[in-house]
């Protein structure tokens, strides 16, 4: 998977800084984008500002299922999104759980070394990520399309 362009969107800053300088280690090049909420993320997406091959998502933000509905919003642009969450104390869990590669880590998302196993497992290649793949292979839909963009959140969120 070749990506040139990442947004984060998590609600907590550290894990954004942690998110960014695992990108900068191991991707470099990569232009990196931040958000700290659903909310600012479609903000941006609907002023066209949102310039990314990838979205990776926390799912417990401004609500419970944020993360999810930010998923359909990226999908319906047809924008390869996953979701990441747990790994902090409020989620009462060490365990990071991503979306599509179905995948858990042990750590804190505060950590950068998580992350590189995070953007280890979304960019390996193997079956599960297809959808990722073949999203970023096809490219951004002129218009977006809501139904498509449900179709394909089913994709990022973790049963």
């Amino acid at each position: 998977m070749k990506v040139q362009n990442i947004a984060f969107v998590d609600d907590r800053r550290e894990n954004l800084a942690a998110a960014v300088l695992a990108v900068l280690e191991t991707m470099p090049g990569t232009k990196i984008r931040t958000y700290l909420s659903r909310r600012e993320f479609v903000s941006a997406l609907k002023a066209g500002e949102v310039d990314a091959d990838l979205v990776v998502s926390d799912m417990d933000m401004e609500t419970k299922d944020a993360g999810y509905h930010l998923a359909v919003d990226a999908w319906s642009w047809n924008i390869p999104t996953t979701i990441v969450t747990g790994g902090h104390k409020t989620h009462t869990t060490d365990q990071v759980k991503l979306g599509s590669p179905r995948f858990e880590i042990h750590g804190e998302k505060d950590d950068p070394e998580v992350w590189k196993k995070i953007l280890e497992v979304i960019f390996q290649g193997d079956g599960t990520s297809n959808a990722l793949m073949t999203a970023l292979s096809i490219g951004r839909k002129g218009a977006p399309d809501r139904d498509y963009g449900k179709t394909c959140a089913v994709v990022a969120v973790p049963l």
